[in-house]
């Protein structure tokens, strides 16, 4: 699969998520821990200092009651010694009272600590869960794409007449000036040595095939007739137009349309024994690897050799 950015985006906030949710979770793990060892350590302590509060308040009315009935009876020596005693556990009460109050608030800002840490985590695991989906409907999207790629160039591949047995292990790449190149069966890729390689000319035709481990050579290049007819045609009619064969010298190109090239070059020809015209043939986009060469007689202009040759780098 082919590098994607966004996938790699997604990943990323994904694994960010789940690294702030594992930190969550032991934030949250450790703050229970220390709550629970409060509420160990602080209830037992709260529950003595309530019975001891309940009993310091009971005291505490007795005395004033007492001192109450006292001071009616006029015994003032009695009321002011049960009054003093009241006081004392009134004190007392207020300090039991403060000290339940402190342990009480210190479990309730533990408890709180918790609670907004437990927050924290369920929205971090929410917060993985949503991007751990984002990444897993992105990477099912690429895989759903690089199949149906793989569909396209497998089919590609058979339209050409790449032999069954390779076609789901192709690769197929497209040049900008639509032509097309299908290499299988190389060891231990399509690419690999001995691989077989065909390819498709941007008018559909197969222009070259060589199956795996078969030799490189002309009779791997497949010819379109209509295509070397059109081409000669064009030779001839740059031929014809240069009938004086004095201002043809060195091969030089006498024609050019962008797509079609045709170099001449007049000369004495030994093969043949007579003074021939020298033609060559390129067409980009329909033969893009190879050249169709022709030899024309200088005599009748009749053409004397004909044949494809591979282009030179």
């Amino acid at each position: 699969m082919t590098k994607d950015y966004e996938l790699g985006r997604l990943k990323s906030l994904s694994d960010d998520a789940f690294n702030r949710k594992n930190r969550a979770w032991e934030r949250q793990n450790d703050l229970w821990n220390k709550l629970q060892s409060l509420r160990s350590k602080y209830g037992p302590i709260i529950e003595r200092i309530s019975r001891e509060h309940d009993q310091t308040f009971a005291s505490m009315k007795n005395c004033f009651e007492r001192a109450s009935s006292a001071f009616i009876s006029k015994d003032h020596a009695s009321a002011s010694s049960y009054s003093s005693q009241g006081k004392g556990y009134k004190a007392h009460l207020l300090e039991l009272t403060n000290e339940r109050r402190r342990l009480i608030d210190e479990l309730k800002v533990a408890g709180n600590n918790h609670s907004r840490v437990k927050e924290e985590f369920r929205d971090a695991k929410e917060a993985h869960a949503r991007t751990s989906q984002e990444f897993k409907s992105r990477l099912e999207q690429l895989k759903a794409d690089n199949q149906h790629k793989r569909e396209d160039k497998k089919d590609i591949a058979r339209r050409a007449g790449v032999p069954n047995q390779y076609l789901d292990d192709v690769w197929v790449s497209k040049k900008s000036n639509g032509i097309i190149q299908i290499y299988f069966g190389g060891i231990g890729k399509p690419d690999g040595p001995g691989h077989g390689h065909y390819t498709i000319a941007p008018n559909g035709e197969v222009t070259h095939a060589r199956e795996p481990f078969e030799p490189h050579g002309a009779q791997n290049f497949k010819h379109d007739s209509l295509l070397e007819s059109r081409l000669a045609s064009i030779a001839l009619s740059v031929f014809q137009r240069h009938k004086d064969r004095k201002s043809v010298g060195p091969q030089a190109t006498q024609f050019n349309d962008g797509n079609v090239e045709v170099r001449v070059r007049s000369g004495y020809n030994r093969k043949q024994n007579m003074v021939v015209t020298d033609i060559i043939v390129k067409d980009r986009i329909n033969s893009p690897e190879e050249h169709l060469h022709l030899i024309l007689s200088e005599y009748d202009g009749s053409i004397l050799h004909s044949e494809w040759g591979k282009n030179h780098a």
